[in-house]
């Protein structure tokens, strides 16, 4: 069955050029890069490898490990890695075995010729050393770029993502609790009530009553005519005496 993304990875137990044995187990990193290349000390597996040693301190950085797998033998791996400095593990596949349980052995052409061999081909393995990427007809110049990328938005930058979302559902969930209770198995929704303003007491407005003012006595009137009566008569005596003069 072909490998796909999700499947476990196969284990193997493969030698550097050190004769140093290494496996799956041997990695503790949370992530590791295996990648399959055709030959030492070509041009494209040289490109590729270069690539990935220039590299090896952002992968340790982000908890990645590299490994490479190709045919040949601990001489041809140690005269590889001489040459141009190589820190990261090369490890022979002499039979093959290995590439092709990793679906990276079979029928390949090259100007015009056909024949068996290791296909260029990197694979991406989690923590648990599931297979969450596979690079298939890798472009060696650019294959280190893309690794790293991967590794940074394709599987860390989702980790954050679900994190964030727990934590603003976490917020939700709080902020809920404050305005809801459980009475009873029910859902009860406590609602708070509208703010109104303060009612204020009707003013009491006080009436000015003015007192009428008191009637006049009737009896003012008679004395004042007798009174005008007096006068009237003695008006009269005077002009009578005045005429007699």
């Amino acid at each position: 069955m072909a490998l796909k993304i999700g499947s476990q990875a196969p284990t193997f137990e493969l030698k550097d050029h050190t004769g140093k044995t290494f496996g799956l187990n041997n990695f503790t990193e949370k992530y590791l890069v295996v990648y399959f290349y055709p030959k030492d000390d070509t041009p494209g597996c040289t490109i590729e490898a270069k690539g990935f040693n220039k590299e090896l301190a952002k992968f340790t950085k982000l908890d990645a490990a590299i490994v490479g797998i190709s045919g040949g033998d601990e001489k041809t791996k140690l005269a590889f890695c001489n040459k141009y400095g190589l820190k990261l593990p090369l490890l022979s596949d002499t039979n093959f075995a290995i590439s092709k349980k990793y679906d990276a052995y079979g029928d390949k052409q090259f100007m015009g010729r056909k024949f068996k061999g290791i296909f260029r081909k990197t694979y991406v393995l989690d923590n648990a050393r599931k297979i969450v990427n596979i690079f298939n007809d890798v472009t060696p110049d650019s294959h280190t770029a893309e690794v790293l990328t991967f590794i940074k938005s394709g599987v860390i930058a989702p980790e954050v993502k679900v994190a964030k979302g727990v934590a603003k559902v976490a917020a939700k969930a709080a902020t809920k609790s404050l305005t809801a209770k459980k009475i009873n198995g029910k859902k009860a929704v406590t609602k708070t009530a509208p703010k109104t303003a303060p009612k204020t007491a009707p003013k009491t407005v006080t009436k000015k009553v003015t007192k009428p003012a008191p009637a006049k006595s009737s009896s003012a009137k008679p004395s004042a005519a007798k009174h005008g009566a007096k006068e009237a008569a003695k008006s009269t005596r005077r002009t009578l005496a005045k005429a007699t003069r």
